[in-house]
């Protein structure tokens, strides 16, 4: 095993911790997710609503806004589509329940369970027989150039609303809103696909009242407006508060970088489903279990249960589970979204198992550094949790397939160091589609072409060096035995919610010694250990799948470990925790 640490000046962290009033070592984790002033902070720690954008700041927003008026004040009718996964239901949820106070004649669509993600001619065709006057995309479009051009012919009008990376040209929409755009100003160009729709439906609400609030009509002055002005809006404050929640769960689920805006949409709905959730959000606490919500309810409990209708080909379930108030569907509709989450980790635990054993095998007779592998007999649905746990087990980029009447549907994943939207626009002439971003894409192709796409594929990744043959373990900071206390803990509660590039934070410590050591559950499977501390009376530590270390822990002898930190109570009792990750002996 190797250490991986951060680069931090720890001179600068020591000054902001006296500037600040706060532990050198929070300042450190701070500095690691790239807050290292007192302003960025401060934003980071404790957001507020004056610290989101100014929706108007996005590119062609007025242009959007002023459609959808004109839609609602011509009676004219609406669909929205989007992405079927997370990200997208709580897209249409956002934008669907915000027209829908508007009387807007609105409908949503997803697509089918075994069509393709993004928005089909068929769409189109759909739109054009129902007398649709405008169609609205969310997390969704920005590929979509076939279906674009179609839905023009109609003399229909087309907003896309989407987060994934554009083409060079982009498709034939009334107009586009999205942060990757060039010559898009708007701040955080790394937003969720719900976050973009948050933004137009934040727009919406502001627009719709402007003559109580303000009477700028043009882009320019609606720009120059400042947060803390549009907050004065009423109606703005209460949107916030209803769908940052939303929001939040779309944007963890879709591992975006929980930084800049990101940071404080999530922060900010977290802080909500905490303090008041929505009555949705109730039930999922009840019928889980969870008694109180910590850093990585959403990631772990909450995205999993709701994308397993997706993955499970159920959709409607979990999108209707969003867009419902009544309480008895709300609880019918949380059981049937549990009974297909428990299918799904069945399932994804059988195609992981195969999966870990063929790249291990093509990774040791290939002498690769990417892992491309194919399967018929599995649900398309689990391909990218299948590959994004490959990719952490392996530490390589990872591409899964599964073949469905000779069309490959698949799943990337990379750790960001790679893009891999960039690396597939080198190898276009293999691919039916493909989209995303750096971290995770969806592609599709033919089964005739597999072999020609792996075997470019590996060649191309062979001039990086990816996989090691030593276990990396990057550490956010390492700390002394006394440094670990209640006051450390509470600070990585200000922490929350964890996600991408604000993972849950890890630690190493060396030379702690132990109290004494047990083995603990069904065949005494895991390991727990108490370690002697001058400032806990009861530190303790947990390893789990490792109860046969037993046999070489001693009373009074001296371990190192890599390990996250949390709070258990026990009988009404505090205790610190560490999970370990890796123990050296």
């Amino acid at each position: 095993m190797k250490i991986k640490r951060n680069n931090i000046d720890l001179h600068l962290a020591y000054q902001i911790s006296i500037d600040a009033n706060l532990p050198q070592k929070f300042v450190e984790l701070l500095m690691h997710r790239g807050a290292d002033t007192s302003d960025k902070i401060r934003k980071f720690l404790y957001p507020q609503f004056e610290d989101l954008y100014n929706p108007f700041l996005m590119k062609n927003m007025l242009k959007a806004v002023k459609r959808i008026e004109t839609a609602l004040m011509n009676n004219e009718k609406i669909l929205i589509f989007g992405d079927k996964d997370t990200d997208g239901i709580t897209s249409i949820a956002i934008i669907y329940r915000t027209l829908k106070g508007h009387n807007a004649r609105v409908e949503y669509m997803i697509p089918a369970p075994d069509d393709d993600y993004d928005i089909s001619p068929k769409i189109a065709d759909y739109a054009k027989e129902n007398n649709i006057a405008l169609i609205i995309t969310v997390d969704c479009g920005i590929s979509a150039f076939d279906t674009a051009a179609k839905i023009s012919e109609y003399n229909i009008d087309l907003i896309i609303t989407d987060h994934h990376e554009p083409q060079d040209t982009l498709p034939n929409a009334y107009t586009i809103l999205n942060p990757k755009q060039i010559d898009c100003e708007y701040p955080d160009k790394m937003l969720a696909g719900c976050g973009v729709a948050l933004k137009l439906a934040s727009a919406i609400i502001l627009y719709f009242s402007r003559n109580n609030f303000f009477f700028e009509s043009d882009a320019d002055n609606l720009k120059k407006i400042s947060s803390a002005e549009l907050l004065k809006n009423y109606n703005y404050k209460l949107f916030l508060r209803k769908y940052l929640p939303i929001a939040a769960i779309g944007s963890i689920a879709d591992v975006v970088p929980l930084a800049n805006e990101n940071r404080i949409i999530t922060k900010l709905g977290y802080d909500i489903l905490k303090a008041a959730p929505p009555l949705f959000a109730k039930i999922l606490f009840e019928k889980l279990g969870i008694e109180k919500i910590s850093g990585n309810t959403i990631g772990f409990k909450i995205a999993p249960l709701l994308n397993a209708s997706r993955r499970m080909k159920k959709i409607s379930y979990s999108l209707d589970f969003l867009l419902t108030d009544d309480k008895a569907q709300l609880y019918a509709l949380c059981e049937y979204l549990m009974e297909l989450n428990k299918l799904r980790k069945i399932k994804t635990d059988e195609f992981y198992e195969i999966a870990v054993a063929d790249a291990e095998t093509q990774i040791e007779k290939e002498n690769t550094n990417v892992v491309i592998l194919k399967y018929s007999q599995f649900e398309h649905g689990v391909t990218g949790l299948v590959a994004n746990k490959l990719r952490e087990l392996f530490n390589c980029p990872i591409f899964l397939f599964v073949e469905e009447d000779g069309i490959l549907g698949g799943a990337g994943r990379a750790d960001g160091n790679i893009n891999l939207v960039e690396t597939l626009s080198n190898f276009k002439e293999y691919l039916i589609k493909f989209g995303g971003h750096k971290y995770a894409v969806g592609l599709s192709m033919t089964l005739d072409n597999f072999e020609n796409f792996k075997k470019a594929m590996i060649e191309y990744f062979a001039k990086f060096e990816m996989i090691s043959k030593d276990k990396m373990i990057e550490i956010d900071t390492d700390l002394l035995i006394d440094d670990i206390n209640f006051e450390l803990l509470d600070y990585l509660k200000i922490l929350e919610p964890f996600g991408t590039l604000n993972e849950e934070p890890i630690f190493y410590c060396e030379n702690m010694r132990i109290k004494y050591a047990k083995a603990i559950g069904a065949d005494n499977r895991h390991l727990s250990i108490t370690l002697q501390s001058s400032v806990l009376s009861n530190l303790r530590a947990v390893l789990w799948n490792k109860g046969d270390l037993i046999n070489k822990l001693t009373t009074n002898q001296n371990i190192s470990a890599v390990f996250t930190l949390e709070e258990n109570i026990f009988r009404n009792v505090r205790y610190a925790q560490l999970k370990i990750i890796e123990i050296l002996i």
